[in-house]
């Protein structure tokens, strides 16, 4: 026991010093694997926001081509009204039926990248708040009016499915095909008046209603 308290008396700098050496690698080695971690983090966080930023720029085009197919759906629908309100003769009637007056887009976002931020937790640790906060309510937005433009559709799909518009839906089909139009099955043709072509003129209104606020939101968007 002497001997080494002797020995530690006589060389305790050396051991000092060697526990110093220990000490400082130790700290140095979690500096630097806190340096690493930060780097890397800071790299894949750049990289998630450039996938964002493309992401919504993928949705503003597609914003932009709903939108001017929203405009020519409108068009369309004006092509019909003004063909009801002057039409004279079953061949004018055979045309209104034979223009594609109805289709259902959908306003979505690309959340592919944005889902994953919020998965991992990455989101709420950009060190911006007005970007974490412009993001979210992006994404709110579009989700927003998404839902609203989802119920639009939904209420003119109810109406697309009537009975009342059997006739409208089958005589399309035969015309788009091609196929040879029997007047006797579709009496209503005959008349400048009926409750078929009232039917169409308010499913027409309908479409057109809706794609106008449709737009709207597009260009909102």
């Amino acid at each position: 026991m002497k001997r080494l308290f002797k020995t530690f008396s006589e060389k305790w700098p050396e051991y000092l010093l060697e526990i110093l050496v220990i000490t400082i690698g130790i700290l140095g080695a979690f500096a630097l694997n806190s340096w690493q971690a930060t780097k890397s983090e800071k790299a894949a966080r750049q990289i998630t926001l450039q996938r964002l930023e493309e992401d919504i720029a993928s949705d503003f085009k597609r914003y932009n081509f709903l939108q001017n197919e929203y405009v020519k759906r409108i068009t369309r629908c004006d092509s019909i009204l003004s063909l009801i309100n002057n039409q004279r003769t079953v061949e004018e009637r055979k045309s209104i039926i034979s223009l594609d007056a109805i289709s259902f887009y959908l306003i979505e976002a690309n959340t592919t990248t944005y889902s994953e931020m919020i998965n991992t937790g990455r989101l709420y640790t950009l060190p911006n708040k007005k970007l974490r906060e412009a993001i979210n309510s992006y994404y709110r937005e579009v989700n927003k009016w998404s839902r609203y433009i989802e119920k639009s559709n939904g209420q003119l799909r109810e109406m697309v499915v009537l009975p009342e518009n059997n006739d409208y839906w089958l005589l399309q089909q035969v015309i788009w095909s091609g196929g040879k139009v029997e007047i006797e099955k579709f009496l209503w043709l005959g008349s400048q008046y009926s409750k078929e072509l009232n039917q169409i003129e308010s499913l027409v209104l309908m479409a057109r209603k809706n794609y106008q606020s449709s737009a709207r939101t597009a260009d909102y968007l």
